[in-house]
């Protein structure tokens, strides 16, 4: 399933391991690790967000608006698909695909 919906990043799957991250009661989230970039995938809960594309439109939201007011500051936003997608679709499930941003770089 993981290596499935990465293929639709860009990502194959002889190019990443997989890891659980987190103890997340919402979604399932992952560290996937790749050569040179480690990644935060996660798998939207479906009962808990009934509808995951408003979540994405959200998050383009505050984006636009922070490039608009307020350009320095630090947001981060999900990385594209190969279609330009910030969320997808796969086996009727929703994902999103972050940068790690590793703690100590706050």
């Amino acid at each position: 399933m993981i290596k499935h919906a990465l293929e639709l990043y860009g990502i194959a799957e002889d190019e990443f391991t997989a890891e659980n991250y987190g103890g997340g009661l919402i979604n399932n989230t992952w560290l996937i690790t790749c050569k040179q970039q480690q990644y935060i995938f996660q798998k939207i809960n479906k009962s808990i967000f009934t509808d995951p594309q408003l979540i994405d439109d959200n998050i383009h939201l505050i984006h636009d608006y922070l490039i608009k007011y307020r350009s320095g500051y630090r947001f981060i936003m999900p990385v594209s698909s190969l279609a330009g997608k910030t969320i997808i679709v796969y086996d009727n499930e929703y994902y999103r695909l972050f940068e790690f941003i590793p703690s100590k770089t706050y």
